[in-house]
């Protein structure tokens, strides 16, 4: 399984990683499933899950993103 940080999300969802980090401040994105010396780790399929059903999310990124995530 792959593992991604915050770049690795914000490109993948074609955000900011900015905006990322605000998401995970305000606890729109899962919990990590490791933190590695202060940094945030997910499984790419636990980002890719929640992404592809957390309505908040899909409103905030392009819709193509969204389709391509529900594969």
């Amino acid at each position: 399984m792959k593992l991604v940080g915050i770049q690795e999300i914000a490109q993948m969802l074609q955000v900011d990683r900015s905006t990322v980090i605000s998401w995970r401040h305000h606890g729109k994105l899962p919990e990590a499933d490791y933190i590695i010396s202060g940094v945030p780790i997910w499984y790419t399929t636990k980002i890719v899950d929640f992404c592809s059903v957390d309505s908040f999310i899909q409103q905030k990124i392009d819709k193509e993103v969204v389709a391509s995530l529900s594969g």
